[in-house]
């Protein structure tokens, strides 16, 4: 009888909440900050839905303070991994000591490249070199 009291109050000992516990609530390592928006800058042609479906946390969501860095890091890199941004960069502006806003800031790759085509008239480069004297007139030039 004396063993099944002292394991209860072992394990009630456990259960209650710790020093420690509290302590780091009380120093902020508990901290978190409420996403109030997330503002898109420096999109044209590309919709925000798309680019905010790519993001981890969404408006609204508690994010810890300690893995905010993490988590800003995180979301750069996903919008650079779907290929239609050449630049991007992401922040935090703290608004007050529990709210944030996350700024996406992008820069939009081109969906239109040109192209230069160079085509001889001749058979190949030799005759168009030798024979014809490298005329340009013989040659196809483009810009597509």
């Amino acid at each position: 009888m004396k063993r099944f009291l002292f394991c209860c109050l072992i394990v009630l000992l456990h259960l209650l909440p710790s020093p420690a516990r509290s302590q780091k609530a009380i120093d902020g390592h508990d901290k978190r900050y409420w996403l109030r928006t997330i503002h898109v800058i420096g999109t044209q042609r590309t919709r925000q839905g798309i680019l905010l479906r790519e993001l981890s946390v969404h408006e609204g969501d508690n994010i810890p303070a300690d893995s905010l860095d993490y988590i800003v890091q995180q979301n750069k890199l996903r919008l650079l991994n779907i290929a239609l941004f050449t630049d991007v960069n992401v922040h935090t502006e703290t608004l007050n000591e529990d709210s944030i806003d996350l700024y996406v800031i992008v820069k939009e790759r081109w969906y239109i490249w040109p192209q230069v085509s160079f085509q001889l008239a001749d058979r190949n480069f030799n005759v168009w070199w030798k024979e014809q004297h490298h005329d340009l007139g013989r040659a196809n030039l483009a810009l597509r």
